[in-house]
């Protein structure tokens, strides 16, 4: 868990150090629904960048195959490397 300024508490889902950059996988589903939900992933990226992490990004497991998975994960890092 990492603690971040103002005191909150952000423990993502899949932390990819990678050459030295850093990158967060969400992984949303059904427990992630809603308006309020949206405000609080996007204030959650807000936080974790501002901790220095370069790229968040976010999958919906409700929607992917394992095969889907498996490619994001793959542009997942290939992007965090071109950043």
């Amino acid at each position: 868990m990492e603690r971040l300024e103002r005191g909150a508490e952000v423990k993502p889902d899949f932390l990819i150090t990678c050459k030295g950059r850093t990158g967060v996988i969400e992984v949303d589903g059904p427990h992630c629904a809603g308006p309020r939900r949206a405000s609080d992933d996007h204030s959650r990226t807000n936080l974790l960048m501002d901790a220095g992490v370069e790229w968040v990004d976010r999958i919906d497991v409700r929607d992917v195959t394992k095969a889907e998975a498996e490619k994001f994960v793959d542009n997942f890092i290939a992007r965090l490397m071109r950043r």
